[in-house]
Parts: C-alpha cells; structure tokens; sequence
C-alpha cells in the first residue's frame, strides 16, 4: 500500500479557508444588525399559535404568551381540556429560544384543586399580572478614597 505524505495547506487553501471564516461572520453580523432593525422598528411577525397537542407528562412546561408553567404534578384530562381551550400549550424548551416569566408551583396548585369558577378568576389575575421582567438598578457603590473620605458611585 502506497503512503502519502500527511497534508500540508498549501497558500492557497489557507486564503480559501481565510474567505469563508470572514464570509461566515459578515454574515452573522448582518443578521445582528437585520434583528436590531426589527426590533427597533416593532417590525416582528407574530407567530401562529400551536395547535393544542396531548396531554404532558410530569415535567414538561406548557407555555401561554410570555408565561411558562412547568408541571411538576399531574394533570387532569378535564384540566388539560381547560388549558387549552384558555390557550396553554405544551412546548419543548430544548429548542425553544424564547424568553419566558415562570409561574410559581403554588399558583399551579392552586390552578389544579381549584373549582373551575375559582380557576377562571386565578387565571383572569395571572394576565393581569405584568410580564416583563424589571430590571433593577445596582445600588451605589461606596468607595473609599481617604482614610475619612467615603464617595457615592452611581453605575
């Protein structure tokens, strides 16, 4: 069997190489720069609401706008059936980029031993509730100068 000698890149090869890596990063930057323009702009296409899908399983999280629910108990078919008719639906967070506020296990709880008059009214206050999430600033930092000199540093 004949041997070759092992591959060196040769000029060439290496300019290619060169081209694609920057190709490859004007490419990212223009996307950057295209999804700061939406934003922006407000230009965001609204996407299609999924259609309702099975019951989840124990652990999976079901999603309605910017809330996420994540069952850590078992729910009802008449509990699943109620969900979805008020918008719910099960997504895999594996692939979902999206940015969500969670609701906490008590008010699940509270969702699921409810009567489903009471359901409605804890579900009508849960979108009330804002959603964005609040960005606190730091507080000011206190810097010493000089053995009795302390300075107030606003970030």
């Amino acid at each position: 069997m004949r041997q070759y000698p092992p591959h060196e890149p040769n000029q060439r090869s290496l300019l290619r190489a060169s081209h694609v890596n920057q190709f490859n990063q004007l490419a990212i930057d223009v996307m950057k720069l295209k999804n700061t323009l939406r934003t922006l702009l407000g230009i965001r296409v609204e996407r299609e609401p999924l259609p309702p899908g099975p019951k989840p399983q124990v652990g999976s999280n079901i999603v309605r706008d910017k809330l996420r629910i994540r069952l850590k108990y078992p729910v009802s078919d008449e509990q699943w059936d109620w969900f979805t008719a008020k918008g719910w639906r099960t997504v895999d967070m594996r692939t979902n980029r999206r940015r969500y506020v969670s609701v906490p296990d008590k008010l699940l709880l509270k969702f699921l031993n409810a009567e489903i008059t009471e359901r409605e009214l804890l579900h009508r206050r849960l979108l009330k509730v804002p959603t964005k999430r609040v960005v606190m600033p730091a507080p000011p930092k206190k810097v010493s100068l000089r053995h009795n000199t302390i300075v107030t540093v606003s970030p």
